[in-house]
């Protein structure tokens, strides 16, 4: 548990369980939907790459990646729905989710 103070002046007690810590060390909201995929879709790499420690730095890796193809197909004229969902399966496959 951890004491914190609201901006009202509030005090507050906080529960942060492991996930909670991972998640606030991810970079971007696509890491964390890419965390909570992985979590849901393949529980045992999710639970091997937890034990490990290095789920941080493979999801911000992977998810820096996939900005990196997204903003090309802008680039290219793709809108951006379409080109997230063109890269979103490859991000998934980089993970250890889908093999294509």
């Amino acid at each position: 548990m951890k004491k914190t103070k609201g901006l009202s002046g509030s005090r507050y007690l906080l529960s942060q369980d492991p996930e909670t810590e991972v998640k606030s060390l991810l970079e971007s909201h696509k890491a964390r939907m890419a965390f909570s995929t992985l979590k849901e879709l393949a529980p045992k790499h999710f639970s091997r790459l937890m034990e490990t420690g290095t789920i941080v730095s493979i999801l911000n890796k992977e998810t820096a990646q996939f900005d990196e193809e997204v903003t090309k197909l802008l680039e290219e004229g793709i809108l951006l729905a379409e080109a997230e969902e063109a890269e979103w399966p490859r991000l998934l496959s980089r993970i250890g989710i889908l093999e294509l």
